[in-house]
């Protein structure tokens, strides 16, 4: 008996180590596929210069969802740019389409006031889902762009060149929400 519970045990053992071993070829070719997929992707994005293919490249996206990405900002930022309004011209009564409270502390500054009302700015906001925040702007007639973020003190505005921020290191996360803002408000330029 004793013989054939050691032959029953390695026999199980067997089993569950070639169990583990699909699972881990499956796994392997799942992350294959979307590997390929992705290399593909980039591939057939190649040199574009266009916006979209540039967000698509940047954030490893499909076309089509750079494309609505693209087509939200352009919503978000509306005509208020090409027109110049005066306050009064505002629409007045109307609720706000967003809005927010500051997460950080009081030693981290006062939070910049954003009226996303301003005419011919572009407006981004961020929160990771540990509640650090950052607010981008970007200035049509000035061409210039910044950042500031609460987990390094609001009171500084860091600048912006080319969709990356001067003097921080950013989070992965970070880095590809800055790189959207920047490409959406690059398309008003």
């Amino acid at each position: 008996m004793p013989a054939a519970s050691a032959n029953c045990a390695w026999v199980k053992s067997a089993r569950l180590r070639s169990l583990r071993e699909a699972e881990v070829r499956e796994a392997l070719r799942a992350e294959l596929g979307r590997f390929v997929s992705s290399s593909w992707r980039r591939a057939q994005l190649g040199n574009k210069t266009d916006v979209i293919s540039q967000l698509a490249r940047e954030m490893d996206l499909s076309p089509k969802l750079a494309r609505q990405y693209a087509e939200i900002a352009r919503q978000q930022q509306g005509d208020e740019r090409d027109e110049e309004k005066s306050p009064e011209d505002k629409q007045t009564g109307k609720p706000p389409l967003f809005r927010l409270s500051n997460h950080h502390t009081e030693d981290c500054g006062q939070p910049p006031a954003v009226d996303g009302d301003e005419p011919g700015k572009y407006f981004g906001y961020f929160a990771n889902p540990h509640g650090e925040q950052a607010v981008f702007v970007y200035d049509y007639q000035t061409h210039e762009a910044s950042v500031r973020m609460g987990d390094v003190g609001w009171g500084k505005a860091r600048r912006v060149i080319d969709g990356r921020v001067e003097g921080i290191t950013l989070t992965e996360s970070e880095a590809a929400w800055l790189r959207a803002c920047w490409l959406a408000a690059a398309e008003g330029r």
